[in-house]
C-alpha cells in the first residue's frame, strides 16, 4: 500500500482517483449518446462489477431459437385445455381453477384469427354457460360438460374438423386492467381419433389416436419472435360471441372486471 507523507497528499491522492473515475464515465455515456440508437432490449454486459465493455440487444440472441411446443410433452398435468366435439365443450380442473368464485363463463369466437377466448360471468347473464359445479356431496368444485346444439356445427365448418372427432386445445390466461381471459389458438388443436380394434379372443377394444398439426412436422415451436408476437394481445381488440343455440352473433369488446 503506498505511503503518504501528509494527510493533505492522501486527501489530493483520493480526489485524483475520483476525477479520474468521473472523466471515464462520461467518456462512456458521450459515446452511447452519440453512436447508433440502441434498441429497446439492449442490456449491459459487463466483465467486472462496475464498468460495461459493450453491449447486446437480448433478444437478438435469441433470434434462430423455436420455442418448443408443450403440446410435444402431452400438454402436462396441470395445463389448462378444452376439449371440443360436435356437440359438447369440457374444460379440465386447471382451467375451471382460474375462477374459483365463477361456474359460469362466456364464450367468444374469433372467426379471422381462429381463437377462442373464454371470461367468467355471473349465471344471469344472456350468454351465460355453466362450465363448473359443486358437488352435492362435498361440495368439491368440478367440470362440466357443455352440450352444444346442431347450431355448433357453424363451429367445425369455420376451423374444417371432422365431426365425429375430438380436438384438445391448451389455454392461456390474459391479464390486463380492464379484462381478464382464457386464450385458445384454435389451429394449435391436437386432434383425437377413436378406433375399434378386435383381439384374437374376439373382444373388441377402442384405441384412441393424437395427431398433432401437420404445420408442426419441421419445427419444435414458433421462432421467438413470431411467438411473443403471437401472445401479445389486445385487451381492447373487439371479439365475436356466437350466441348458442339460436346462432346470432354480436361483437363484444373483452368484459372489464
Amino acid at each position: 500500500m503506498p505511503q503518504f507523507a501528509s494527510k493533505e497528499a492522501f486527501e489530493q491522492a483520493m480526489r485524483n482517483v475520483q476525477n479520474t473515475a468521473e472523466n471515464t464515465k462520461a467518456t462512456i455515456d458521450e459515446q452511447d449518446s452519440t453512436g447508433e440508437a440502441l434498441p429497446p432490449d439492449t442490456v449491459n454486459v459487463t466483465t467486472n462489477d462496475r464498468m460495461p465493455t459493450h453491449r447486446v440487444n437480448g433478444n437478438a440472441l435469441l433470434k434462430n431459437f423455436q420455442v418448443t411446443r408443450k403440446e410435444f410433452s402431452g400438454g402436462g398435468k396441470f395445463a389448462a385445455n378444452i376439449t371440443i366435439s360436435s356437440n359438447k365443450l369440457q374444460f379440465n380442473a386447471s382451467c375451471i381453477r382460474y375462477y374459483p368464485d365463477h361456474n359460469f363463463i362466456e364464450i367468444l369466437i374469433d372467426p379471422e384469427g381462429r381463437r377462442m377466448a373464454i371470461r367468467p360471468c355471473e349465471e344471469f347473464e344472456k350468454n351465460a354457460f355453466q362450465w363448473a359445479r359443486n358437488q352435492k356431496t362435498d361440495k368439491k368444485r368440478v367440470s362440466r360438460q357443455i352440450t352444444m346444439t346442431d347450431a355448433w356445427s357453424l363451429f367445425f365448418t369455420m376451423m374444417g374438423w371432422t365431426p365425429e372427432n375430438k380436438y384438445k386445445v391448451l389455454g392461456t390466461r390474459k391479464i390486463y386492467d380492464n379484462a381478464d381471459f382464457v386464450l385458445f389458438f384454435l389451429e394449435d388443436a391436437v386432434e383425437y381419433t377413436t378406433e375399434k380394434e378386435i383381439g384374437p379372443d374376439g373382444t373388441v377394444k377402442t384405441k384412441r389416436n393424437a395427431f398433432l398439426p401437420v404445420q408442426w412436422r419441421d419445427s419444435f415451436g414458433d421462432y421467438v419472435d413470431v411467438h411473443d408476437q403471437k401472445m401479445q394481445f389486445g385487451a381492447a381488440e373487439t371479439l365475436r360471441l356466437f350466441n348458442t343455440p339460436d346462432g346470432t352473433a354480436h361483437l363484444l369488446k373483452p368484459k372489464a372486471k
